[in-house]
């Protein structure tokens, strides 16, 4: 594999790590096996990425290969008392798929109104959002006092979620 390749590899699965793990973990009841199949995983998805189209979503590949390592887990421990059938695992994971892409439809729509906010406005909700910021830390920053700020950022948020909405709609989704 490439060093461009291998950077790839790791960039994407560092973004994903996290959500597959979650989808892992949501068709499994122990942490200790969430473990396991996440060890697995990772090499799978290593020793596939030359099959990977880096034109589709790293994320939808990962959570199939996920899945049958799963199902496939379960099978194997069926003996145990708590184990999932593979028609329920079928249907979870199915709708984790759907709410990926429900959640990209949504993030695109959101990326298409921010476009739509001012610049200064736009870095008002971003650094809002930052990790420990508070809104008095951010008002002092900005000169103003927090309860202006608040009711600024009430009105941004709103007009953002609004316009997301409509952008949904106009798709055709809710």
């Amino acid at each position: 594999m490439s060093d461009a390749r291998y950077r790839e590899f790791v960039v994407l699965f560092q973004k994903n790590e996290a959500a597959i793990r979650c989808f892992v973990r949501s068709l499994l009841p122990s942490w200790n096996d969430v473990d396991d199949i996440m060890q697995e995983v990772s090499l799978v998805l290593w020793e596939k990425f030359s099959d990977f189209d880096p034109s589709t979503n790293f994320l939808k590949w990962a959570y199939v290969i996920a899945r049958f390592k799963v199902m496939n887990f379960c099978s194997k421990k069926g003996r145990e008392k708590l184990q999932f059938d593979n028609d329920l695992l079928e249907l979870m994971a199915e709708e984790c798929m759907d709410e990926i892409d429900e959640r990209e439809r949504e993030e695109q729509a959101m990326q298409k109104c921010m476009e739509k906010v001012p610049e200064g406005r736009q870095q008002l909700l971003i650094n809002s959002c930052h990790k420990g910021v508070t809104i008095k830390s951010l008002a002092e920053q900005i000169g103003k006092s927090p309860t202006a700020l608040y009711k600024t950022l009430n009105r941004l948020r709103m007009s953002l979620y609004e316009c997301i909405q409509n952008e949904l709609k106009e798709e055709g989704f809710s």
